[in-house]
């Protein structure tokens, strides 16, 4: 049998971006007639399907309402697997780590060569934006499996610079693509809006949207501000600024949001939009961002990327004046960013380790 790539998804969770980054990458390797192996450890590593992993990863899309407030629940938790799978890892093989999770240094001990794609390192820069047992296992990860990582590789410079700080060797960085749906064959909404999209919670910095919307909505004429429309997925710390959305009735009835949107839904969001906003930080891959270029949104971006304009999200009297003059003299519709996860696909295997 010849080299397999292993793809290690232990503790990312259904819906999230790493979660999608992990599907979207394993079914392009996959196409490209690699032998790709989905797997996680729980503790003993077990081997998945890739209709096994899509199964895990995919959540179905649910948009609020007044009706009911929505508590997320906590993260879904992996049932226990003290033991191996029969199928693990060998000598040549690569086994590529997503996330900082955990223990994986007897793989590199059975002769498997680590690989760290790390899709979000927040968990090191902000631990305060994180649950406390992502941080706990990012440090784990630090102790016993990042001395056998044999190659490195991060989304940006953002984030290679903070694994490096952290004692991690990158060797290159790769951008991820766009979720690459088909777009919703109506109209989107009804109204004109901004597309607001990334994780839910304190790492997306959705609490901020809220004060930029009043702030708007206050000194601009009426009309003049266009509804928003808030799609992501739901991470640390969500609860807080969902129930202030759900008590203001939604900036009464200004915003809309949709929780693990669809690929189609975020095209047609892209498609529609006057322009995007991607509040997530650069120590993520960027989705958001990256979507919105997919379908020649402009878009104000805390991921740096070329064609998009960056911004502090943690400034909201600066995110609404940026805002506010891209509502006064819009911005010119960039070129689209025709990235796809095949092209990602064959970065990667330009970039592995022979």
């Amino acid at each position: 049998m010849g080299r397999r790539i292993w793809i290690d998804v232990t503790g990312l969770r259904p819906g999230s971006d790493a979660g999608l980054y992990g599907l979207h990458l394993a079914e392009a390797l996959a196409c490209a007639g690699q032998p790709v192996q989905p797997c996680l450890r729980a503790p003993g590593l077990i081997a998945l399907s890739l209709n096994n992993l899509r199964a895990a990863m995919t959540v179905a899309p649910l948009e609020l309402t007044q009706a009911e407030l929505f508590r997320p629940a906590p993260p879904r938790e992996t049932p226990l697997q003290s033991e191996d799978s029969a199928d693990l890892p060998a000598a040549g093989d690569l086994v590529i780590f997503l996330s900082l999770r955990g223990d994986g240094s007897r793989m590199a001990q059975n002769g498997a060569m680590l690989v760290l794609l790390a899709t979000n390192v927040t968990t090191l820069s902000r631990p305060e934006w994180r649950w406390p047992r992502e941080v706990d296992e990012a440090a784990i990860f630090l102790r016993d499996t990042a001395p056998h990582i044999a190659f490195g590789i991060a989304q940006a410079e953002e984030s290679a610079g903070v694994l490096r700080r952290a004692g991690i060797s990158v060797h290159r960085t790769m951008r991820g693509a766009a979720d690459g749906g088909t777009p919703v064959p109506n109209p989107s909404h009804p109204r004109p809006f901004i597309f607001a999209s990334g994780e839910i919670g304190e790492a997306g910095q959705t609490r901020q949207l809220l004060p930029v919307w009043r702030r708007l909505l206050e000194t601009m004429p009426e009309g003049a501000v266009p509804d928003l429309i808030i799609a992501g997925p739901i991470g640390p710390q969500a609860a807080d600024v969902l129930e202030q959305l759900w008590n203001c009735r939604f900036i009464e009835g200004r915003a809309r949001v949709i929780l693990f949107p669809s690929p189609a839904q975020i095209a047609g969001f892209a498609r529609d939009c006057v322009f995007a906003i991607s509040m997530s930080p650069g120590t993520g891959w960027g989705r958001g961002t990256l979507n919105a270029q997919c379908m020649g949104a402009p878009c104000l971006s805390a991921f740096h990327s070329y064609g998009a304009v960056p911004f502090d999200p943690e400034n909201p009297a600066a995110v609404a004046a940026r805002i506010r003059a891209w509502l006064v003299d819009p911005p010119v519709k960039p070129p689209l960013f025709n990235r796809t996860w095949d092209d990602a696909a064959r970065d990667l295997l330009r970039i592995l380790p022979a």
